[in-house]
């Protein structure tokens, strides 16, 4: 598998995360349990492609709105370094947390402070738990 599937493949299911799982309603209705059950689909192939190569997703590679879904695919691979995954981490951190408001601020704090997104436990991903630290830190996000 080569980088540009990978990203198609990525982009496949953030669009299947936003309109068949509705993600961005849950998040925006609190609904973190509901969340915390979501299955991305992946394979070995993009797991492996990420893990040896590094694929570096930048901005533009990632749908307007669609960065909780990239979390929430993120939070169910087998990935270990989000390093490998952004090509800016921080970047995509500040770009969440204006996109998905409290859930978004709260992983963003997380990442920023150095926190792998696969690493995350649950409670600490599916929750608004952190995002007045982010608010606090990096000031509200709009």
């Amino acid at each position: 598998m080569n980088r540009k599937e990978v990203i198609a493949f990525l982009q496949g299911e953030i669009k299947r995360l936003r309109e068949e799982i509705h993600i961005n309603k849950l998040i925006k209705k609190k609904r973190f349990y509901t969340l915390s059950k979501v299955e991305a689909i992946t394979n070995e192939d993009v797991e492996d492609f990420i893990r040896a190569d590094s694929l570096m997703l930048n901005d533009k590679e990632i749908p307007e709105g669609g960065c909780a879904a990239v979390v929430v695919w993120l939070a169910c691979c087998k990935n270990d370094k989000d390093e490998y995954f952004f090509e800016d981490k921080e970047q995509f951190a500040h770009r969440l947390a204006r996109e998905a408001g409290p859930f978004g601020k709260n992983v963003a704090v997380q990442m920023l402070t150095g926190t792998n997104i696969c690493e995350m436990l649950k409670q600490q991903l599916y929750t608004d738990k952190y995002a007045k630290e982010y608010d606090d830190k990096y000031g509200t996000a709009n």
